[in-house]
């Protein structure tokens, strides 16, 4: 016995299609936002750079700055150079939480600078190169030229371990470039009461294994 079975088929609605459409499209637009297709990666990206180490005040040894467990603020020599700082006094000012108000035992020419607000001459210790400049308790401010200087290296907290009693509240560090090395630059510049200076730096040809460069200032104050 055979049963014959009617489907009975209702037309969809024209307004029904368009929705589903539109919901289609809605839902193909969110997948490509949330899964976006994958981007060839530049090749160049998985080079690694490597930062130079640079000599840090805190430990004497050349090590990267981040990872100096110390409170150091290191000026760029480029810096003064575009800012056009000349002495130490306005180079400080770049730095937070010191200061170097012009004045002290030195003259008019020189500063006392001051960290957290302690403003004694003796309590810091000043080093070019390494070498306390002026000596242990008497800072040559007014001699100091930041001609071919390379950076300026603060350090704020005691450092007498390393550097000796007089320098409790920080070490003020001018590193110059190394031979073979200069700024490349010169200035010129003049003042009240006759002031004026002049400075040049320039890096030689090498001869070999030996590096040289020149660097010369003249001043009148």
């Amino acid at each position: 016995m055979w049963r014959k079975s009617v489907v009975a088929m209702h037309p969809i609605r024209r307004d029904c299609c368009a929705r589903c459409e539109q919901l289609l499209a809605t839902l193909c637009l969110f997948a490509a936002v949330a899964c976006p297709s994958p981007v060839r990666a530049d090749p160049s990206a998985d080079r690694v750079v490597e930062l130079p180490a640079i000599e840090v005040t805190a430990t004497r040894i050349p090590e990267n700055v981040d990872q100096v467990p110390a409170h150091l603020t290191i000026i760029q020599g480029d810096e003064l150079r575009t800012r056009g700082v000349t002495d130490l006094r306005t180079a400080l000012s770049l730095v937070g939480g010191v200061e170097a108000p012009p004045g002290g035992d030195t003259g008019p020419a020189g500063a006392v600078p001051s960290f957290w607000g302690l403003h004694e001459f003796d309590a810091f210790l000043l080093v070019v190169d390494g070498v306390p400049w002026g000596g242990a308790f008497n800072p040559s401010i007014p001699t100091l030229n930041l001609n071919d200087v390379e950076r300026i290296e603060v350090l704020r907290g005691a450092a007498p371990v390393i550097y000796g009693a007089t320098s409790f509240v920080g070490v003020i560090q001018v590193i110059h470039y190394p031979a073979g090395q200069a700024a490349n630059q010169a200035q010129i510049g003049y003042g009240s009461y006759g002031s004026v200076h002049a400075s040049t730096s320039t890096a030689l040809p090498s001869f070999g294994e030996f590096q040289h460069s020149i660097a010369v200032a003249l001043s009148h104050r």
